[in-house]
């Protein structure tokens, strides 16, 4: 293998909170893109606005450049500013936290006056603190380098309640890959145990504090042939994966022809028999057979009203194949649903997960995980195998997010935001599923947002009442607006889905102090 090809499979590895890399892309895409987010401001075109920040949300962990701090701070002030039109305080401050890496850079033109409301919140906003993981290091490549939000990262140390953007760049200085990361919450590819503060690499030099964010960068002539050498040996890479997969699948194919026939053979072998001997008395009585083990066992629900019939999410295909050991994943697919896969081979799928290359391989690998934990009842590992897809593999599936919502609502109080996350994600992605089936999931993710919210207030009042200071209140006017707005969207769903609306209006009004707010038509 080539080293132009290593780097390029390094890169498509390198866990991503958003979709798969379908192309590499260089940091004047994305300068275009906020360029075109701040003209559609000036329109007022809020929906272009967002669609496009949408979409640089997504692909900036595809860039190939370093991205500076100040191009991170203009992209943040549009999205707190997306989130200021839509009146989401968390949201908002979450954002204006990364703004803060640079709050003296130009103001964009729809933000020029200084009176301006969000410009007021950015100049009271404190930093949030920052903080470590004991006992762990960061994962480096020899000679290479982590970038946190376009800077040097010596240990795994960032501030919490606050997006960052983080690079991993080889001993030559190219980055191989990029991924969003929520506060201090470090991916496990990114940790070791123990380890040192990094010292900086020769090559690395810090980032000019003057960079013009609106300014397009001036990428080096070699750099840009080296990137399509990259773009060349992957195609080819992927045209000699495809021949692979198909004479695969033509022998699937057979192996699989026979198998029907012989299957066939089979059947009417037995109906000439039971016909002869007239075993139609024997067939209602026989015991039957006893039910196989499926990933639908993971999908029991909870919260207080009704269990809903879940039995139609296939997490994983069953398949058939002989020979199961650490390469064969589809032979292993049924062993991992009725939870029989040994110590060794999870130890050996726990290290291809890690050492994977393709995103399609981590994710059938990562489920395989999944499901074996689940079938063993080994609740741990199978919340840490899911936190783990969803957080650095993939969070696109809808039916995982709602899977692992509940499952967090039902562990405690101390769970419910995080239930709250993974549930607004399901939200996000509900288009995947249909009819009632639709229905009746959206339904249960808007009570556990708006039941989850009611009790976090609840708990914040409490505080309040115990302890009367600038935390306390914002964290009740927080949480009471949460559950607000929270049972005005359950509300809403019930009424146009014709469902039970009295509790989600009882809530609403509760947070409300007034039922206008939440009188839907």
């Amino acid at each position: 293998m080539s080293r132009f090809l290593a780097a390029a499979l390094l890169f498509a590895a390198w866990p991503t909170q958003a979709q798969e890399c379908e192309e590499p892309i260089d940091i004047n895409r994305f300068i275009a893109g906020m360029e075109a987010v701040d003209q559609a401001i000036d329109k007022v075109n809020v929906t272009t606005a967002r669609a496009i920040l949408q979409d640089l949300k997504s692909t900036l962990p595809c860039c190939q450049d370093r991205v500076h701090p100040n191009h991170l701070v203009r992209y943040a002030r549009q999205q707190a500013l997306s989130n200021f039109w839509d009146q989401d305080e968390f949201a908002t401050e979450y954002w204006a936290q990364m703004a803060l890496l640079n709050p003296d850079i130009a103001w964009p033109p729809s933000l020029n006056n200084p009176d301006h409301p969000l410009r007021d919140l950015l100049g009271y906003l404190e930093p949030q603190m920052t903080i470590g993981i004991d006992g762990k290091g960061l994962a480096v490549p020899k000679g290479g380098a982590v970038l946190m939000d376009g800077v040097f990262l010596a240990e795994p140390k960032a501030t919490i309640d606050t997006p960052h953007f983080v690079q991993r760049l080889d001993n030559d200085g190219y980055v191989i890959g990029g991924f969003w990361q929520d506060g201090s919450a470090f991916p496990d590819e990114l940790l070791i145990e123990g380890g040192e503060a990094h010292k900086p690499p020769r090559w690395y030099e810090p980032p000019a504090a003057d960079v013009d964010p609106k300014k397009a960068v001036k990428i080096d002539t070699k750099e840009v042939t080296r990137r399509w050498k990259l773009a060349y040996e992957a195609e080819l890479d992927a045209y000699e994966e495809e021949q692979l997969r198909e004479r695969a699948l033509a022998a699937e194919k057979k192996r699989r022809e026979r198998r029907e026939a012989k299957e066939a053979r089979q059947a009417a072998k037995l109906e000439r028999k039971t016909a002869k001997e007239k075993v139609e008395q024997v067939v209602a009585t026989t015991e039957p057979e006893p039910e196989e083990a499926t990933p639908e066992k993971w999908l029991e629900f909870g919260f207080e009203k009704g269990r809903a019939a879940l039995g139609d999410i296939h997490v994983l295909e069953v398949g058939s194949v002989a020979d199961v050991d650490c390469d064969d994943l589809l032979g292993m697919e049924p062993f991992s649903i009725m939870g029989r896969l040994k110590e060794d081979q999870i130890q050996c799928l726990e290290l291809r997960l890690r050492h994977a290359q393709k995103q399609t391989t981590k994710d059938r690998i990562s489920r395989l995980l999944m499901a074996d934990a689940w079938s063993k009842n080994e609740s741990h590992r199978w919340e840490s195998a899911v936190r783990r897809h969803l957080t650095t593999i993939g969070r696109s599936d809808a039916a995982l997010c709602f899977i692992f919502a509940i499952y967090l609502a039902k562990q405690g109080e101390d769970r419910f935001r995080e239930a709250i996350r993974w549930s607004n994600l399901a939200l996000e992605n509900s288009l995947q599923w249909e009819g009632d089936l639709r229905v009746e999931r959206m339904y249960a993710l808007y009570r556990l947002n708006a039941l989850a919210a009611h009790q976090l207030w609840q708990e914040a009042t409490s505080a309040l009442m115990e302890d009367r200071n600038d935390v306390t209140k914002h964290s009740e006017a927080f949480w009471r607006n949460q559950t607000k707005s929270h049972a005005r969207e359950w509300l809403a769903f019930a009424t146009a889905a014709e469902a039970d609306v009295e509790l989600p209006f009882e809530v609403c009004v509760s947070a409300a102090g007034t039922a206008d707010y939440c009188l839907v038509e």
